[in-house]
């Protein structure tokens, strides 16, 4: 009788999920116009239209012919809230297919892959997944001029060669990523694994990692701009011509596409912008960096980078949020209260612009200098500001959190490695820790520089609901530690580094990316509903 109870518990409760599974996607299916959807839109899709929507991973020889701009012409992207709401309404839908397949079956098979799920590479595990498996790539462009082509110890043939050392040090990078079902509750996260060298084939027979698209007669060229016009014109010609450049983890799950990427677009008067880019399930901006920088070293006569620990088992279920977050701050930060605000903003605010700044290098030391001298340590210990120096990120977050009038919290993205230098070092992973803190404190530099200090500022079971849950909690990331760093091929000099927009187009509240475009200037990505950039902002700008 009990046997035959809990068999019939067991089809209600999977009835009821499958209604409410199909209800979820009629609902976004009405919503979103067919045309509009995003390329990740549910799981449910046919595996015909999954088949249809597989990129075929292109890469070129150093003898190839490169690319024809003309390849690249599709559908404009989705309007930003359109995605958001898919998002949105996927996470729901999620939580129930997961619950369901748990109750249907108990093997972990998933994606048609069985088997020892050991042999997979275990990448991340926990709460934080789900918000991790929807985080755009971690990418970068870098313009680049004096290239040259073709020729004996050209520039593509260095980078080419480059990019082959990096993988062939990094194996990981030929993998593809798969979910399989967690075993943490209705809205638990999946496991994130990958399956090893899955796309290794590709490489061998082509030779090449790297793709050229050539659009010398195509688009205009960079010469002469000046320096707050590069990151438009990347923006604005390069970044249309390379698809998807921020895909998120779950689209290259879905699309079982790579999830390291480089492209080479040709220019005219031999400049030349290349794209790296990398899924963020493989790591954070210091894990990319790491790569950079064995990317750049790997030419003849630079050092030799340290290597990345891919083995460390922290990256598996090192969680975002902070070590003193009680259950009940993690819910709030990446739970409903956190859904739902992003779905506030999304039907109260539409879509967002992105927009782009140039900070002035020389204009932000004066500045912490200033601060420096002036300010006044008030937590006790009675030092001088002085005695420990501002960093420019802490003048440049001051400067965000007084210049944004539509978040009342921000959370800084900080790296565990520059909290334990030693145990995080040459770890690979998403290791960081995400402080919030309150805006309004925030826009001190000196209070932003306590808080970095202590690693927190709100206090266990203090985080307030209201911000999250009404859509005004934002968030500040810092990709400045390339400052200085030189990716030069061949006789190339670099002009100036950007990440691409497309970052922030998954972002339904107010983010900001701070980068070294330059040896001279500093810039800022950002998505702010509402900015005043008449106050410190204003002051920085070049």
């Amino acid at each position: 009788k009990l046997n035959a109870m809990f068999i019939r518990s067991n089809t209600t409760s999977a009835i009821v999920a499958l209604a409410l599974t199909i209800t979820t996607a009629a609902f976004v299916d009405s919503f979103v116009p067919k045309g509009l959807r995003s390329r990740s839109s549910f799981p449910c899709v046919s595996l015909a239209s999954r088949k249809q929507s597989m990129p075929a991973f292109r890469s070129l020889s150093h003898s190839a012919t490169a690319v024809s701009l003309t390849d690249y012409t599709s559908t404009p992207p989705p309007p930003q809230h359109y995605n958001a709401i898919s998002s949105i309404a996927e996470s729901i839908q999620h939580g129930f297919r997961r619950w369901l397949s748990s109750l249907v079956s108990s093997e972990n098979v998933q994606d048609g892959l069985s088997g020892d799920i050991s042999s997979n590479y275990l990448v991340h595990s926990g709460p934080t997944t789900p918000m991790l498996i929807r985080a755009a790539s971690v990418a970068s462009f870098t313009l680049a001029q004096g290239w040259s082509n073709g020729e004996e110890n050209s520039s593509l043939e260095a980078f080419n060669i480059a990019v082959r050392d990096v993988v062939r040090a990094n194996p990981i990078l030929t993998g593809r990523a798969i979910s399989m079902p967690g075993d943490r509750g209705l809205f638990g996260g999946d496991d994130i694994r990958v399956v090893p060298s899955a796309f290794l084939p590709y490489y061998a027979e082509s030779n090449s990692f790297v793709e050229v698209i050539d659009a010398r007669d195509k688009l205009p060229s960079p010469l002469g701009l000046p320096k707050e016009k590069l990151l438009n014109y990347i923006d604005e010609h390069v970044a249309p011509i390379v698809p998807n450049p921020c895909a998120p983890t779950i689209d290259q799950i879905e699309n079982r596409s790579p999830l390291f990427r480089t492209k080479v677009v040709l220019l005219p008067d031999s400049y030349a912008c290349f794209y790296v880019g990398m899924s963020h399930c493989l790591g954070d901006i210091s894990t990319f960096t790491s790569l950079l920088d064995q990317l750049s070293s790997s030419h003849a006569g630079r050092h030799k980078p340290h290597p990345i620990d891919w083995d460390n088992t922290l990256k598996a279920t090192h969680q975002l949020s902070p070590t003193d977050f009680s259950d009940r701050d993690t819910c709030i930060a990446y739970g409903l209260p956190f859904l739902v605000g992003a779905g506030a903003n999304v039907i109260g605010r539409g879509e967002r612009k992105n927009a782009f700044l140039t900070l002035s290098a020389e204009k932000i030391l004066s500045k912490r200098h200033e601060l420096c001298k002036h300010g006044t340590d008030d937590d006790g210990s009675g030092r001088r500001s002085g005695g420990e120096p501002l960093s420019s990120n802490d003048v440049i977050t001051a400067a965000l959190c007084e210049a944004c009038g539509s978040s009342d919290i921000f959370a800084f993205t900080r790296s565990m490695r520059e909290m334990r230098h030693s145990e995080y070092a040459n770890m690979a992973g998403n290791l960081y820790v995400e402080i919030p803190f309150s805006r309004r404190e925030g826009s001190d530099p000196n209070a932003v520089r306590r808080i970095m200090r202590r690693g927190r500022y709100y206090e266990r079971d203090e985080l307030p609901l209201w911000p999250f849950l009404s859509g005004r909690a934002g968030r500040i990331t810092s990709c400045v530690k390339p400052k200085g760093m030189k990716i030069e091929f061949g006789n190339t000099e670099t002009v100036c580094h950007s990440p691409p927009k497309a970052f922030l187009s998954v972002c339904p509240f107010d983010c900001a990316v701070i980068f070294s475009m330059d040896k001279d200037h500093v810039g800022v990505m950002h998505n702010f509903w509402e900015v005043d950039e008449t106050g410190l902002l204003g002051q920085l700008k070049a």
